[in-house]
C-alpha cells in the first residue's frame, strides 16, 4: 500500500520478483501534484489481512508548468479545426490583460484550445483540477477519467449543482457535491453528499443531508469555511405557492450534517440570502460573500458568520467606478489571496453576465466591507464559463466565443510588473 500525505492507496501496476521471505517490487507512482509531498509503504497480506508498519517517511517535491498539470496539447483534429474555423475570426487571446480602475494585471497563457464539456471548474489543493460536467460526470486533471458520481438513483434526474473541498483534503481527500433531484411528485430536494477522492476516483459516498426542499427554478451553491462548517445557499421559488421552508437561505451544517446555522435553536438557518444564489467565496474568517445570478441590486451579498441581530445578509455597497457597469447577475466569485496585508483591501473575482466578462473588485476589508471600483479583464473576445482559484493564486478560466463553440482553457497570472495604465 502507499500513503500519499497520509491518505491510503493502492499501487496499480505492481510486479514482484524473487522467491520469500523477501521479494523485490516495483510500481508506477501516481501523478502528483506540483508541491511538497510524504511518501510511505506497507505491505498487505490480502489473505489474513494483517499489514505491516509503515515505512520511513520519503519526502518529495514536484514541480510542473501548465503543460504538465493538464497535459501537453494533443495535435488538432479535422473536427476540431473546423470547429475552430466556425469560430469565425476576433478570436485572439492576449498575453497580458489589465483591469485599469482597480490596478490589477494578469499574464495570460493558453493551456486548452479544445478543452470540451464543463459547468465547473474546482482547484484542488494539491495543484490538480477538478472539472464538473453535466450529468453529474466529474473528471480530475492531470490523468483522471471522465466518471459519473455515484448519485442516488431513487429519483430519476439527478445532476450536481455545485462542488465543495474539504479544507483539511490533503489528509482526508472528501469533496462535497451539493445534488439536486425531482421527485416523482414534482418536488426540487437539495441533498449534500461527500465523497473520498484517491487517484482520480470518487468513492466512499456518504450523505451528509439528505433532500432538503428547495425551488425547481435555480441551483444551490456550496462552500466550506475556514471553521470546516458547510455553507449552502439554497433558492427561491417564484411563487409563494411553491415555497419550502429553505426557499431563499443560506443554511450552515458541521461536517457531519448536524444543524449548525443558529446552534442555540438547533436550526440549520444562517441568513436569509439569494433567490437565486450562483457562488459563494470567503472575503476573510467573519464574512461570506454570496453571489446572485439574478439581475438585481443585491448581486453580492455579505453574510456574517456570527449571529448578529440583523438576520438577512447585507447587499455589498458600490462606492467606486464601474467600467462598463455590471448590470446582470454573478455566476462565479473568488477572493485572490494575499492582498490584504497593511492595506485593509482585497481583491475579488467575478464573473458578470450582462456584459459577460471577466471582473475585478477592489473591497474595503472590516466591520463594513464595501466595493471600491470594478473593472473588468479582456480575454480577447471569450466569454467565460467558469473559474477555479488554484493554492498558488493562479486564475484557471473555462472560457468559450458563443454557444457551441470550442472551449479555451486559459490561465492568469497576476502580473505586477505590468503597468495598469
Amino acid at each position: 500500500m502507499l500513503f500519499v500525505d497520509g491518505a491510503r492507496s493502492t499501487l496499480p501496476g505492481t510486479s514482484c520478483t524473487g522467491n520469500g521471505p523477501a521479494f523485490d517490487c516495483v510500481a508506477p507512482l501516481p501523478v502528483l501534484g506540483p508541491g511538497r509531498h510524504v511518501l510511505e509503504l506497507s505491505a498487505l497480506d490480502r489473505i489474513s489481512g494483517l499489514e505491516s508498519t509503515r515505512s520511513e517517511q520519503l519526502v518529495v517535491n514536484t514541480t510542473a508548468t501548465a503543460n504538465t498539470i493538464f497535459g501537453t496539447r494533443p495535435p488538432r483534429t479535422s473536427a476540431a479545426n473546423e470547429a475552430a474555423a466556425a469560430e469565425g475570426p476576433g478570436v485572439t487571446v492576449p498575453s497580458a490583460a489589465c483591469a485599469q480602475l482597480v490596478s490589477t494585471c494578469f499574464a495570460i497563457s493558453a493551456v486548452s484550445d479544445n478543452f470540451g464539456d464543463v459547468r465547473r471548474l474546482v482547484a484542488l489543493p494539491d495543484g490538480r483540477l477538478l472539472a464538473l460536467s453535466s450529468g453529474a460526470v466529474a473528471q480530475v486533471l492531470p490523468g483522471g477519467d471522465r466518471e459519473r458520481l455515484a448519485v442516488d438513483s431513487r429519483h430519476g434526474a439527478v445532476d450536481v449543482a455545485d462542488l465543495a473541498v474539504d479544507p483539511d483534503f490533503l489528509t482526508n481527500r472528501y469533496v462535497y457535491a451539493a445534488l439536486v433531484a425531482s421527485t416523482e411528485d414534482g418536488r426540487a430536494v437539495t441533498s449534500i453528499v461527500r465523497f473520498r477522492e484517491l487517484g482520480g476516483r470518487f468513492g466512499e459516498p456518504a450523505t451528509i443531508a439528505a433532500e432538503m426542499p428547495s425551488a425547481a427554478e435555480g441551483l444551490p451553491a456550496i462552500s466550506i469555511g475556514p471553521d470546516r462548517r458547510i455553507y449552502l445557499a439554497i433558492p427561491a421559488a417564484d411563487s409563494r405557492a411553491g415555497a419550502g421552508p429553505y426557499d431563499g437561505v443560506v443554511l450552515r451544517l458541521t461536517r457531519e450534517g448536524a444543524a449548525a446555522g443558529y446552534e442555540r435553536a438547533r436550526s440549520p438557518i444562517l441568513a436569509i440570502g439569494s433567490s437565486r444564489p450562483a457562488s459563494l467565496a470567503w472575503l476573510d474568517d467573519a464574512h461570506l460573500l454570496l453571489a446572485s445570478a439574478a439581475s438585481a441590486a443585491s448581486q453580492l451579498s455579505l453574510v456574517p458568520v456570527q449571529i448578529t441581530d440583523t438576520f438577512a445578509p447585507a447587499s455589498v455597497a458600490v462606492q467606486g467606478v464601474q467600467r462598463p457597469p455590471l448590470t446582470g447577475g454573478i455566476t462565479q466569485v473568488a477572493t485572490l489571496p494575499g492582498q490584504t496585508a497593511g492595506s485593509g483591501e482585497t481583491r475579488v473575482v467575478l464573473l458578470g453576465t450582462a456584459p459577460p466578462a471577466l471582473y475585478v473588485a477592489r473591497m474595503t476589508t472590516g466591520p463594513a466591507p464595501a466595493v471600491v471600483g470594478i473593472d473588468y479583464v479582456s480575454l480577447g473576445g471569450l466569454a467565460p464559463m467558469t473559474l477555479a482559484l488554484q493554492p498558488n493564486g493562479d486564475l484557471l478560466i473555462a472560457a468559450r466565443q458563443f454557444v457551441g463553440s470550442p472551449v479555451h482553457l486559459l490561465r492568469l497570472r497576476l502580473d505586477p510588473t505590468q503597468k495598469s495604465s
